[in-house]
């Protein structure tokens, strides 16, 4: 997975409107530990986060009740279902720095994983280059896929 991470990596680098998702199944726990990449302007304007005109500094200000509105923001926006149920996040852990918010979910599922669906709305409203690049690792199957406002959903099968 650290290759594909490395293969886009250079997109936050550049002008675009683009967010980056990891999805990784831990066996152990039963859960999939998901990283979001997101610019913190679009955030911002996407969600209305603070009347639509917050800084990083109103973000860390009251960071439960940013978090607690980013968790809603991003179980509308992100929707990841398992076996064709619908599983929802818990953030555990948001970084915020030079505009640019890593942000660690966990999502408990089962563990006798057959079909992952993700499904990224996250500004397809406001671009219409939006795009939401996602990759998936578990066990041993591994693939990326970029999502578009057009395509905005894939459902991935494990063999």
């Amino acid at each position: 997975m650290n290759k594909l991470f490395l293969l886009f990596f250079f997109l936050f680098y550049h002008p675009v409107h683009v967010t980056m998702m990891g999805i990784e199944f831990d066996q152990v726990e039963a859960v999939l530990n998901v990283f979001l990449k997101i610019y913190f302007d679009d955030y911002v304007t996407d969600s209305g986060f603070n009347g639509g005109t917050a800084n990083e500094s109103d973000f860390k200000a009251d960071l439960k009740r940013s978090e607690d509105f980013l968790e809603g923001y991003i179980d509308q926006k992100v929707l990841i279902s398992v076996n064709k149920k619908k599983l929802s996040g818990k953030i555990d852990g948001v970084t915020l720095s030079d505009n640019e918010m890593d942000i660690r979910l966990k999502y408990d599922c089962d563990r006798n994983i057959r079909t992952i669906s993700v499904r990224n709305l996250i500004m397809t409203s406001l671009y219409s280059d939006q795009a939401n690049m996602v990759l998936v690792k578990i066990n041993d199957f591994e693939e990326g896929v970029k999502l578009t406002p057009a395509e905005n959903e894939k459902t991935f099968v494990l063999n």
